[in-house]
């Protein structure tokens, strides 16, 4: 199976200014990065690339679900764990 249209991906525009972000030790450019869950659900959780595939729990505010994640330019793909089930960014 070829699950590869099953991610999403978001892109990091690049940023002229220095103030905004972080650097790490190797220089690369890092963004904090919302992701937003508002399809309901008890437990949310966030994965990707980024993560290796880990599962990072969302936090519950105003009945959607957030979190913020540095993350370096570039494309990242990612998914949602969501009650048991892996869904789609509904907003992509």
């Amino acid at each position: 199976d070829d699950d590869s249209d099953d991610f999403k991906s978001r892109q990091r525009p690049r940023s002229n200014t220095v103030s905004e972000g972080t650097t790490k030790a190797n220089d690369s450019k890092v963004l904090p990065t919302v992701f937003k869950w508002e399809g309901g659900g008890k437990q949310v959780y966030i994965s990707g690339t980024f993560s290796g595939w880990k599962t990072l729990p969302m936090v519950k505010s105003h009945g959607d679900f957030v979190t913020i994640i540095d993350l370096p330019e570039g494309e990242h793909q990612y998914k949602f764990f969501v009650d048991g089930e892996w869904r789609h960014d509904p907003g992509l």
